[in-house]
């Protein structure tokens, strides 16, 4: 399931970062959170073979994730079981009996959050327009859009807010 997903996400352009895979003298709990700040997105991705403790650690991902406003993927196995706190939280379930579902679904969710950055720069435009700029408004949403889509374009808006 993971390897289908890193897979379509590379097709898709979006660049992959994983705390596992980096390296640092800083804490660990505060490199995941530096990595969560600095994404367009985060995916969570668990099955019935993740270990029971690191829910915890994924449930307080996805919450500093929703805090700082990030769009969030949430991929499961079929066979496993939601955590409570992600019971009424939208999920893309993969059943190896229906990649090509799960593709399509995968995609469609990178679509949705293209269409957020999409948002996020019209909103940027509507800032820069207004009689008052707020220029803090202006800069997150630049901020924001280039994050979710690494185009430059948001970088020249923020230099000119």
């Amino acid at each position: 399931m993971s390897n289908l997903v890193i897979e379509i996400f590379i097709n898709s352009g979006i660049a992959i970062k994983d705390a596992t895979s980096s390296i640092g003298s800083k804490d660990y709990l505060e490199r995941i959170l530096e990595i969560i700040q600095g994404t367009g997105f985060v995916a969570a991705l668990f099955s019935e073979h993740t270990r029971p403790n690191a829910f915890a650690n994924i449930a307080l991902e996805l919450g500093f994730a929703a805090m700082c406003g990030k769009p969030i993927m949430v991929v499961k196995s079929k066979e496993a079981q939601a955590p409570s706190d992600l019971t009424r939280t939208d999920w893309i379930e993969y059943s190896p009996r229906n990649a090509a579902g799960f593709e399509e679904k995968i995609n469609l969710a990178i679509k949705q959050i293209y269409d957020l950055s999409v948002h996020q720069g019209d909103i940027l435009e509507l800032a820069l327009e207004a009689e008052r700029t707020d220029c803090a408004i202006a800069l997150e949403r630049a901020r924001k859009a280039f994050l979710l889509t690494r185009l430059k374009d948001y970088i020249d808006h923020a230099d000119y807010s």
